[in-house]
């Protein structure tokens, strides 16, 4: 397929509208090999961005379905949506819940993954936001079912999943926390990505957390304290761990007594806070 008057990214130039050509599932700007093809499919991207599929890391649900329902029929919906706004790839993220109802989402997931169809986002993941939180920064999670730290529990959903879990959010501060860090690091598990959130954490606690083997923050700046010259928290100890990821929260546009960040702190976060290619904004909350 050619598409043509897209407008299509290079590095140190920004967008710019070019002739990209697609074969076999890979891209390819005009080559002598490829520019010769008089029967390709030519798609007019006039006005368009050409970008990857996006990958959506943190979110619980749309289309009027929430992930959490464990409903094959929830997720079909879901990820039609999903794939219709340019996400290819989807790791939906469950709430606090009893271990239960964990299992039910994670087998719900597992089960949905293999019967994917081709006109849906693939589901590649699982993000366990809870139980292992602060029951004091639990924010919109319930705090009935906040669970200490549990190994043997992340394991068991992690059966129930197929294998798809691939975040988990810790508050580092809590009992248990850092012997679960090193517990899942040195095991089967130690794939999953380690993120720490709804946590009253301070620096000092949240940078062992790190150096240990956390990787990751939930919703940077949301359910944890602030920065400060004398406090740096969690985000201090994230800015200070090189290969820490996060995601974050915004809300387009801007409105009165919103909770998350606003969207004109992103360039802050991105060009300024933290020096690192693999950042993933997700939670995007449109109006």
């Amino acid at each position: 397929m050619k598409t043509i008057h897209g407008l299509v990214f290079h590095e140190g130039k920004g967008f710019v509208k070019e002739t990209l050509y697609t074969k076999q599932g890979c891209f390819s700007l005009p080559t002598s090999e490829n520019t010769g093809d008089t029967k390709d499919t030519i798609l007019d991207a006039e006005g368009c961005y050409v970008i990857p599929g996006l990958i959506d890391i943190h979110f619980h649900g749309c289309a009027g379905h929430d992930f959490s329902d464990a409903s094959s029929e929830g997720l079909t919906a879901i990820a039609k949506y999903q794939l219709s706004q340019g996400v290819t790839s989807i790791c939906p993220a469950s709430m606090t819940l009893s271990p239960e109802r964990l299992r039910s989402i994670c087998e719900c997931g597992k089960n949905f993954s293999c019967k994917n169809s081709a006109d849906e986002s693939r589901l590649v993941g699982i993000n366990l936001e809870g139980p292992f939180i602060s029951s004091e920064r639990c924010g919109a999670q319930n705090p009935d079912f906040v669970h200490p730290a549990d190994f043997s529990l992340l394991g068991e959903l992690q059966e129930c999943a197929g294998g798809l879990v691939k975040l988990v959010t810790l508050a580092p501060e809590t009992p248990g926390a850092m012997d679960f860090i090193c517990q899942v690091r040195q095991s089967a598990l130690k794939d999953i990505s380690i993120s720490l959130g709804h946590t009253k954490s301070d620096y000092d606690t949240a940078k062992k957390a790190l150096d240990l083997g956390a990787n990751h923050i939930t919703h940077l700046f949301n359910a944890m304290p602030a920065f400060t010259h004398r406090a740096p928290g969690v985000i201090g100890a994230a800015f200070d761990s090189p290969d820490c990821h996060f995601d974050t929260a915004f809300c387009f546009p801007p409105a009165p007594g919103n909770i998350h960040s606003l969207p004109d702190r992103l360039p802050a976060v991105n060009g300024h806070l933290f020096q690192t290619e693999s950042l993933l904004y997700t939670q995007l909350f449109i109006r």
